[in-house]
C-alpha cells in the first residue's frame, strides 16, 4: 500500500514486485499501479513452479519484465536498460569519471588507478567523486564537508583527515594519481590532470 501511495509523490523509474508479496495479491497490485501511473512493474521471480505461474499471470496483467531473485545490480541495470527506464548500462564509459590515471565508477562503487582497484571507505569515495565531478574547480573543505557530513564526524577537520587518507591510498597505488589530488593553499582542494 505504501508503494501505491508513494506513486503520487515519487517518480520511480520502475517498481520491483516479488511474486511472494505479503499482504496483497500481486496481480491486484499490478492492476493498481497500471491504473495510477505509467511506471513499469518488474516481477521478481524465485525458483519454484508456483512463482513461475504467478509471474506468467503477472505479465498478462501488464508487468513489463521478469527478474530472477535474488538479483544483482548488473541484472537490475540490464533489465531497466531494456525497458528504457534507465540510461547507460553499468560499466558503460558514460557512467565513469576519469582524471589522469584515476577511473571512478559511481554505480558500482569502484575506483581503479592504473588498472588496479583501490579500496576506499564510503567517505573517501564520496570525496573523490565530488572532486572528480567538479574537476578542475577548486572545492573548499567546508563545501566538501557540507556535501558529505553524514560520514564520520561531519567536521571540516574530519574531511581534511579523510582527504589525507585518500591521498595516501592513491599514492600507494600510483604517485601520479596522488599528484592529481591537489591542496590549493587558502582555498581548498581539486582533482586535476598533472602537466
Amino acid at each position: 500500500m505504501a508503494a501505491l501511495l508513494g506513486l503520487s509523490q515519487e517518480e520511480p523509474a520502475a517498481i520491483i514486485a516479488p511474486t511472494d508479496m505479503r499482504g496483497v495479491d500481486i496481480l491486484h497490485f499490478i492492476d493498481a499501479v497500471s491504473a495510477w501511473a505509467n511506471v513499469p512493474v518488474i516481477v521478481g521471480v524465485s525458483g519454484d513452479t508456483q512463482s513461475y505461474e504467478v509471474a506468467f499471470h503477472a505479465l498478462e496483467h501488464g508487468a513489463r519484465a521478469l527478474l530472477a531473485l535474488p538479483f544483482t545490480a548488473q541484472g537490475l541495470a540490464d533489465t531497466l536498460h531494456q525497458l528504457g527506464a534507465y540510461g547507460p548500462r553499468l560499466g558503460d564509459p558514460a557512467l565513469t569519471l576519469t582524471v589522469g590515471p584515476i577511473i571512478l565508477e559511481p554505480q558500482s562503487f569502484r575506483v581503479k588507478v592504473d588498472g588496479k582497484f583501490v579500496s576506499l571507505t564510503p567517505r573517501e569515495f564520496q570525496l573523490l567523486k565530488n572532486l572528480m565531478n567538479e574537476s578542475p574547480r577548486v572545492v573548499t573543505a567546508e563545501e566538501l564537508t557540507a556535501g558529505h557530513g553524514i560520514y564520520d564526524d561531519g567536521s571540516v577537520a574530519g574531511t581534511r583527515v579523510a582527504l589525507g587518507r585518500l591521498r595516501k591510498k592513491l599514492h600507494t597505488a600510483s604517485p601520479e594519481a596522488a599528484a592529481t589530488l591537489e591542496t590549493v593553499r587558502g582555498l581548498g582542494y581539486r582533482v586535476a590532470e598533472t602537466s
